[in-house]
């Protein structure tokens, strides 16, 4: 039975063949680069979809897949202007080209042979469509990484001078990571740096930086392991991400954890972390290492820098005067005072000290600020008058300005006048066995005549001199 088509069944027919073509998939869409997935950044308005899985799937035939590669990138990209050459290749897989003109009904047999002769000459002559020039790095990226990572040494050489002529940011990722994976540092850092170079997208910008990340974390973990610090240098300041600054500065911490404090030391160094250089310092034993850690903290303005040198000066103060450096000792309690206030013992040791090296005027003024300080200290009254004892001037100035002093000033001057019989003076000086012997309201009169007699021959008579005191005291009861 024949089934006779009217135009109305035509036009429902065409419709439903319409309607199947009609998209019927929801897209989302995920950029990723070579190493990392899921960036959710969204691309420009006007960028360029990148077209290399279509290609690949026009070239393979896949027809199914082709046409999803194609509606998903024209949903993500609206205002994409579609190649044409894209377009007429889609048309071909999915047979949607005009046919070619029918070859005219020759009307002999002469005729007909002449008309397939010329069909086979044009056919003969048509220029076949040249291959893509991006069709091996296209084919690479539809690799597993896997198999990229398989591929020999020298056929990455090639792609990445492919590459170069193709001047396209996703090759340069493509060859730059794998060549990562494979050890070929350099070639990676270049592929990376002209990544970098052309990128327009935020997210290629940060995908070939990343790159160039990982090529210069090789390059110093290699270097750590031989400590190589000239290597390691070269690498700090070659790099302007601070990548390697916290690179080193975690490697640095690593081996302090490790107690190896000079490696460690020497991280900090590069890296200028005082912090950590003052603590790997102190935590070494060698009196240089100490010294070292001394100046770094002297030399700094941080609050913290500025304690620990006061505490080292202080510690060095006292040690220099157990080891009888008395300069030294005098030296750091003065930059001591430059910091901070001295307290009572640090000051006395400046006075100590001093003394030792018989500088009167240095030891005068560090005593005194003590006594200032504590009135009451009477060692410390006693060293002044007895530093001053033949400075009569400078005595009596402080004794009328520290009462202990002036006890200890009379104390020695009645010590002196009543075995001497020198009544009057020992009375003015307050002592107790004159003051006691007399009445306030008293009259008393002091005589005393002073005899000196000499025996032996001449020359010899200053070995055999004697001298004598007789004193009278009449007082008036």
């Amino acid at each position: 039975m024949k089934t006779r088509f009217t135009p109305r069944i035509l036009f429902v027919v065409l419709g439903a063949v319409s309607i199947s073509y009609l998209p019927q998939q929801a897209f989302g869409q995920t950029k990723t680069t070579y190493k990392e997935k899921d960036l959710g950044l969204l691309p420009a308005p006007n960028a360029q979809p990148d077209l290399t899985g279509l290609w690949y799937h026009i070239n393979e035939k896949q027809i199914k897949q082709a046409n999803d590669e194609y509606r998903r990138l024209k949903n993500s990209y609206p205002t994409w202007d579609v190649p044409e050459e894209v377009k007429r290749e889609l048309d071909r897989i999915n047979g949607r080209l005009k046919p070619a003109p029918a070859v005219p009904i020759a009307t002999s047999s002469e005729s007909a042979s002449n008309a397939l002769q010329k069909e086979q000459t044009n056919k003969a002559f048509q220029p076949q469509k040249p291959l893509s020039k991006s069709l091996p790095l296209e084919q690479f990226a539809q690799l597993t990484p896997k198999a990229r990572a398989n591929t020999s040494k020298q056929k990455i050489e090639t792609l990445a001078a492919l590459s170069k002529q193709l001047k396209r940011t996703d090759f340069y990722l493509l060859v730059g990571w794998t060549a990562v994976d494979k050890g070929m540092l350099k070639i990676a850092e270049q592929q990376f740096a002209l990544a970098l170079q052309s990128s327009v997208r935020d997210i290629d910008k940060q995908s070939a930086q990343q790159g160039l990340n990982s090529v210069t974390g090789v390059k110093l973990q290699q270097s750590l392991a031989l400590r190589d610090i000239e290597a390691l240098e070269h690498y700090l300041n070659a790099d302007n991400s601070g990548y390697a600054k916290e690179v080193l500065q975690g490697a640095a911490w690593q081996q302090y954890d490790k107690k190896d404090f000079k490696f460690a030391d020497a991280l900090f160094r590069l890296v200028n972390d005082n912090e950590g250089r003052y603590l790997a310092l102190t935590a070494q034993k060698s009196e240089e290492a100490q010294d070292k850690a001394f100046e770094l903290a002297c030399q700094l303005s941080k609050e913290a820098f500025i304690r620990r040198c006061a505490d080292a000066l202080a510690s060095r103060q006292a040690k220099f005067y157990d080891l009888r450096r008395y300069k030294q000792s005098i030296e750091a309690g003065e930059k001591l005072s430059g910091l901070r206030p001295l307290n009572v013992d640090e000051q006395a040791l400046i006075g100590w000290a001093a003394k030792a090296l018989q500088d009167t005027g240095k030891a005068t003024n560090a005593f005194e600020s003590v006594l200032v300080v504590s009135p009451d200290d009477t060692v410390i009254a006693n060293e002044l008058v007895t530093l001053n004892q033949y400075n009569e001037s400078e005595l009596n100035r402080l004794a009328l300005k520290f009462t202990a002093v002036k006890a200890i000033q009379q104390q020695r001057v009645t010590r002196s006048a009543w075995p001497r019989k020198q009544f009057l003076l020992a009375y003015n000086s307050n002592d107790e066995r004159v003051t006691a012997a007399q009445y306030k309201e008293g009259i008393s009169a002091l005589y005393g005549v002073t005899t000196r007699s000499r025996s032996g021959d001449e020359g010899l008579g200053n070995f055999d001199v004697f001298s004598h005191y007789v004193g009278i005291a009449i007082f008036n009861l």
